[in-house]
């Protein structure tokens, strides 16, 4: 996990509450406390730890011969954590962050490249850790791993830096040798200030194990370095607790559905940490599998279409719903800048024009924050028509319908 830095978290189990009794200067009441076993008992059907390993170098220059010198090679292994995506057959997809499986300062060479070398993951309840065989690899003399019994193995099937998630694929039935009864997650519509956020997660490398809290802030940019450059990521803050080897965890609600992958934390300040919204999740993972299957060679991570915009957020406010007793932040999206030769220009777009709904294949999706298009932008592929509506001086109007190319579509780093 990044800790502002890089945060990984755990999984152990939920304390089962019962009614406690609450003093107040003029009476004692009884407050009951939601009993979340059977949310935190489906979600762990879907979760897992991860263990990454990385061969990485250093020089040495003997003293007699400055012009000299020779590579040791050592095997580092990270830990994190991961949720069950799909079960399609016999491939199963795992979704964890991308740095747990990418690290910058692997050796190219021996170790294949920037991402693991190895990936194992493994089930809650059948949870082991890799252990040395004492025995060293031929051409570079690294120490090798065992990964026992309970590990499986995984390959990268992709990922994002930008979004800080990786697509694994494991065999379903190495999976279901441990245990027939895993599942996929499922995925929450979204998540609202002030609802119960539970995180799973390989805390401290200690194993699976499951905290408490509730989504602070529903949506706020964070810097964070994962490949030596800094970017800034959209997260949702959590006052939940989350630790080293919590990344690539699932946050859950309190009907086990995802609302998010935990990501980063913070080292100096208590209660915020941050997870992956669910609507970035959902669209990157779909995303980064689309292309992963699409039998094209060339196509492997994430790609998107750049419309040739730029969008800011104005009036911005909190609308507050009495009947579903919830609320949300709302803005207009307003278009500050056309690019030429652009889809934009292509839709018929202007400058001034506030953006209401995403028409993609036919379907209106709302655009409530400027981000939503961005997010939305995730789900489009060669061969979809796009358009848009919007308000043009106060008037409601729809624009030109364009069918994506493949050339349109730009790779995400």
């Amino acid at each position: 996990m990044l800790f502002q830095k890089l945060l990984f978290l755990p999984l152990a189990f939920l304390f089962s509450y019962i009614p406690m009794p609450c003093e107040t200067p003029s009476a004692t009441v009884t407050c009951e406390v939601q009993d979340l076993s059977a949310a935190v008992g489906a979600a762990l059907q879907s979760s897992l730890k991860v263990y990454s390993t990385f061969v990485t170098s250093t020089v040495s220059f003997k003293p007699d011969f400055c012009a000299h010198s020779s590579k040791n090679y050592t095997l580092m292994c990270a830990q994190g954590s991961a949720i069950v995506y799909r079960i399609e057959g016999d491939d199963t997809y795992i979704l964890t962050n991308y740095h747990v499986v990418f690290n910058s300062g692997a050796d190219e060479t021996a170790n294949g490249g920037k991402t693991a070398r190895e990936i194992y993951c493994y089930l809650y309840g059948s949870e082991d850790a890799p252990k040395m065989t004492g025995e060293k690899d031929k051409t570079y003399g690294f120490p090798l791993c065992d990964f026992g019994e309970y590990g499986i193995r995984c390959e990268f099937a992709g990922g994002s830096v930008s979004a800080d998630l990786a697509l694994l694929k494991a065999k379903t039935s190495d999976i279901t040798a441990v245990n027939e009864k895993i599942r996929e997650a499922t995925l929450a519509d979204g998540y609202t200030a002030g609802e119960t956020a539970i995180a799973i997660g390989n805390t401290e490398g200690e194993g699976i194990s499951v905290t408490r809290g509730i989504v602070s802030v529903e949506n706020e940019w964070i810097p964070l370095k994962i490949d030596g450059a800094e970017r800034k990521y959209r997260c949702l803050r959590i006052d939940t607790p989350i630790y080293n080897g919590n990344s690539g965890g699932g946050l859950f609600n309190t009907e086990g559905k995802l609302i998010g992958i935990t990501n980063a934390g913070s080292t100096e300040k208590q209660n915020i940490n941050y997870a992956i919204p669910i609507s970035i999740v959902h669209g990157m993972a779909e995303n980064l599998l689309h292309h992963y299957l699409d039998g094209n060679p060339d196509t492997f991570g994430a790609y998107k279409i750049a419309l040739g915009c730029t969008v800011s957020g104005e009036h911005s406010k909190y609308l507050y719903d009495d009947q579903s007793g919830t609320g949300k932040i709302v803005e207009e999206t307003r278009i500050d800048r056309i690019a030429d030769q652009s889809i934009a220009k292509a839709l018929g777009l202007a400058e001034g024009d506030m953006i209401t709904h995403l028409i993609v294949n036919g379907a209106a999706h709302r655009v409530e924050r400027a981000f939503d298009i961005s997010d939305l932008l995730l789900t489009v592929r060669a061969g979809d028509t796009l358009s848009v509506t919007y308000l043009r001086g106060g008037e409601k109007a729809d624009s030109a319908e364009y069918t994506v190319s493949a050339s349109d579509l730009n790779p995400i780093a």
